[in-house]
């Protein structure tokens, strides 16, 4: 899926990255290279919650069923 990130220039030594497509998700650093590595690794971390969340509510689905 594509994300759409936003890079923040702060002050001296201060990049942030966002994803406007995903509030809350941020990653900072004091250079742009790294604020992105961040950003590729918060990124990764959400894409794992969602995926436990996704697989809890079709193990609930599937028992609620019955099967």
């Amino acid at each position: 899926m594509t994300r759409c990130p936003a890079l923040s220039d702060g002050e001296d030594d201060a990049y942030g990255v966002t994803f406007l497509d995903l509030p809350g998700i941020v990653a900072m650093d004091a250079t742009v290279t790294e604020a992105l590595v961040n950003a590729k690794e918060a990124l990764r971390d959400y894409e794992g919650v969602a995926d436990l969340i996704d697989s809890e509510s079709r193990r609930r689905r599937i028992a609620q069923a019955g099967g």
